[in-house]
This record gives C-alpha cells, sequence and structure tokens, in this order.
C-alpha cells in the first residue's frame, strides 16, 4: 500500500471490531476537537480505544461537513490527525479533492495533499454567480479552513470535460476567504499551446468584476488568416465599465476595439468604436462606430436610440467625453485647398475656412460628413478636430503626442498668436 508520508509501523494489540460496519468515537472533550465528534466507518478498524484507529478498507471518516475516504487511513484523537493513502477523496463544504496521499490536521484545515484534483465550488456574493474552480498539482498544502497553496498545479473555470483553456503555474495561492488568487511562473494555454507567459498574476475567484486581462481569443479565417485577440478589462464603477481590445489580424494587420457600457436605473447603454490605420489587404484606414442607448422614461413609456453613422458618433462620444481633441483617420494626407495636387495641404482651418472650401468645390463628398462632425464636435465644446492621414506610418501617434502635427486640424478660431501658414511642401 502506498503512503503519503514516512511511514510509521505499528503493531497495534487492540481487539478488531467485529460489526459490518464498525465505528470508533473519540470521547466527548477530545483535544483540538473543538467539540466536533468524529465517525470512522470501515471494513476493518484496528486501533487503541481513545488514541488512534487504522481504517483499513473502504475508510471513511467524518467530522462536521467533512469527509475523507481511502483505501486505508490512520487517525490519531489526541492531535486530530488523519494520515490517509490509496484513492484519497476529501470533501468539505463546496471543495473537492482527490489524490493518492493526505495528512491533515482535520478540524484546522491543515496538512498535505499528494498528486492531487481539485475542485472549488465558491457560492456566489453579493449577487454574483457561484464559481468553480478546478485543477490538478503536484502538492497541495492545505494553510487553514478555505487557504490553499499549490505547487506545479493548473487551473481553470472550464466546465468538467472541457480544457480549452486553463493556467499552468509553479506555485498558487487561492485565498477564499479574500476571494483572490495569486500565481507565480505560470502559462497561458490553450487549445493545448501556451500562448502567454505569465510570470505573476492576481484574479478574483467569483464572478465580481476586476481591471486586468480577459482570457484571450485565436481564430482564423481565409481573409485576415490568424488572429489572435487580447482583451483588457478596466471596472471604473459599478455600473461603468470600459473594454480594449487590440487584435492581430496575419494577413490584415492590427485592429483595435474599444467598448464602453453603462448602467443605471433607467437607462443603459453600450458605445463601441473600432479602428485599423492600416489595412493590407485593402491598402486603407479602416474604423467604424455604434453607439445603442435606451430610455425608460415610465412604466409605459421608453425610448431606443441607435447610431451607426461612424463619423456623427464619434462626434457625440467626444463631446460626451468632454474630450479636448477628436481624430479622423484617412486615405488622404488631410484637406486639400486642390485636391489635384497633395501637396496643397491645408494644415489648420477655421469654420470659416471650411465654408469656403466647400463653396470652392474643394471638398469631396467622402469628406463632408467628417466636416459636419467636425463642427458638431466644435459646437459640443471640443477644442480641436484633425484630419490625419492613416496610410502615413504612426501619423495618429505623433498628432496625439507632439506639436507636429502632420494633418489638418480644425478650430473654432484661430490661435491667439496667428502665424502666417505656408502650405506643405511634401504629401504625408
Amino acid at each position: 500500500m502506498r503512503q503519503s508520508a514516512p511511514v510509521l509501523v505499528l503493531l497495534f494489540c487492540a481487539a478488531i471490531a467485529q460489526a459490518q460496519e464498525p465505528r470508533l468515537k473519540p470521547p466527548a472533550h477530545a483535544p483540538g476537537l473543538a467539540g466536533a465528534p468524529v465517525t470512522i466507518n470501515a471494513d476493518r478498524i484496528e486501533g487503541y480505544a481513545n488514541r488512534e484507529a487504522s481504517a483499513i478498507g473502504n475508510a471513511e471518516l467524518r467530522q462536521d461537513d467533512v469527509s475523507i475516504t481511502a483505501d486505508r487511513l490512520r487517525y490519531l484523537y489526541a492531535t486530530d490527525e488523519v494520515e490517509a493513502s490509496g484513492g484519497v477523496r476529501l470533501e468539505r463544504g463546496g471543495d473537492r479533492l482527490s489524490g493518492t496521499g493526505l495528512r491533515l490536521r482535520v478540524h484546522d484545515n491543515v496538512g498535505q495533499f499528494d498528486h492531487a484534483e481539485y475542485e472549488f465550488a465558491r457560492p456566489g456574493r453579493g449577487g454574483y454567480a457561484p464559481v468553480t474552480t478546478r485543477g490538478a498539482a503536484s502538492v497541495i498544502k492545505l494553510e487553514g479552513k478555505d487557504r490553499y497553496h499549490l505547487e506545479n498545479a493548473t487551473l481553470t473555470t472550464c466546465k468538467p470535460g472541457n480544457n480549452d483553456w486553463y493556467l499552468e503555474v509553479g506555485e498558487l495561492d487561492l485565498d477564499m476567504t479574500r476571494d483572490l488568487g495569486v500565481a507565480r511562473r505560470g502559462k497561458l494555454v490553450f487549445k493545448g499551446a501556451p500562448i502567454a507567459y505569465v510570470p505573476w498574476i492576481d484574479f478574483p475567484l467569483h464572478d465580481q468584476r476586476k481591471t486586468g486581462f480577459l482570457p484571450p481569443t485565436i481564430g482564423s479565417s481565409g481573409k485576415s488568416g490568424v488572429e489572435i485577440s487580447t482583451p483588457f478589462y478596466v471596472n471604473l464603477a459599478p455600473n461603468r465599465d470600459l473594454t480594449v481590445t487590440p487584435r492581430e489580424l496575419s494577413k490584415r494587420g492590427l485592429q483595435l476595439t474599444t467598448q464602453f457600457r453603462y448602467l443605471d436605473r433607467n437607462y443603459d447603454g453600450d458605445a463601441r468604436l473600432e479602428e485599423m490605420s492600416n489595412d493590407r489587404v485593402r491598402n486603407i484606414s479602416r474604423y467604424a462606430a455604434t453607439f445603442q442607448h435606451n430610455q425608460r422614461f415610465s412604466s409605459k413609456l421608453s425610448g431606443y436610440l441607435n447610431l451607426n453613422k461612424a463619423d456623427t458618433l464619434a462626434a457625440a462620444i467626444a463631446v460626451a467625453l468632454k474630450a479636448e481633441k477628436l481624430f479622423f483617420l484617412l486615405k488622404v494626407p488631410g484637406l486639400l485647398a486642390d485636391l489635384k495636387k497633395p501637396s496643397s495641404l491645408v494644415p489648420f482651418a477655421t469654420l470659416g475656412k471650411l465654408t469656403q472650401l466647400e463653396q470652392s468645390g474643394a471638398v469631396t463628398a467622402g469628406m463632408r460628413p467628417k466636416l459636419e462632425a467636425a463642427r458638431q464636435a466644435l459646437a459640443g465644446g471640443v477644442a480641436s478636430v484633425h484630419l490625419v492621414s492613416g496610410l502615413a506610418p504612426d501619423a495618429l501617434l505623433v498628432e496625439v503626442f507632439s506639436n507636429e502635427g502632420s494633418g489638418t486640424m480644425i478650430a473654432a478660431n484661430e490661435p491667439a498668436e496667428t502665424l502666417a501658414v505656408q502650405p506643405s511642401e511634401a504629401a504625408v
């Protein structure tokens, strides 16, 4: 019989109980038990009365909500310690562990499980759904009530039979009292392939939202190639959140998606903005925006708003967020005074200048919605609107983080210190 710890061979001289389900019970005030009785069942029980007992064959020990079953177990009454080996299974509340060997101080829940599998089911708190965490470990150290330290472990919240993704870690601490897990020296595995190295990470053990990375998604298609998305979630408030998702498409390039959600007693909504600065397949920049809002005025009256016009929606979002700048990505360097001359870039324009360019025929049909959105944004308090080439490398970053603009800046009025503006000599 394989043992779970260094074996101390004992020769028991006590009589062997002959009943079909023999039971031994400790004294009513056994030390360390806090008044909780222990019941032992087995095919055969040997031991010294009120001192120790060895259960052999279909052995089971129960104390309060703790149940331990094994091929063989040995229990010491004075210290409330049990040693079990062979098909060991431990159940305590919603926790279930199974392995080859166990050493445990039962009432304190302090001990060690060897070569174990585990499943921890935590009840929902504060209206959140319950969460089940499962996996395996070479060693599970029980460090008190609802606290575990695992070595060489795996962890997943997928349902049994589904191991699409899981964490594989060198060390894992699970503290159910704080609903917190901490993993070290780990990697994230998806469909059997490691996709990310995680030197350190903490995560909640419930469905309550927490800022951090969400599980990545991987896919493929004929048009876009292999796709990998790594969402980052920001818990802004109990009723508001933001998700930023970089999505790399092997054939097309990088796409960035930002989603903002909000919820209140009488309204809720969802705003989404997607942007790809350089689609390598179509050789253009692409973006899209949607906004949905539900409003409940009374039990009999409600309203619904659904905006899919990207330019107008972008302006509305900029006004709502009280943004200082609004950027539009174009397939051209910016606003041109002469459509046939890329070098005729207009680096700065007021609302009056926009009207002049429209009257002169220098504004295309595709540019008009953006200029209308620019007027809307400026009227709503946005300081400036920038028309930037989506084809020029890093043009948007230069526009955002420096004063060296490469496109057209639109503002309600001229700057305080008006400079002579000359047309750019080179196309962006």
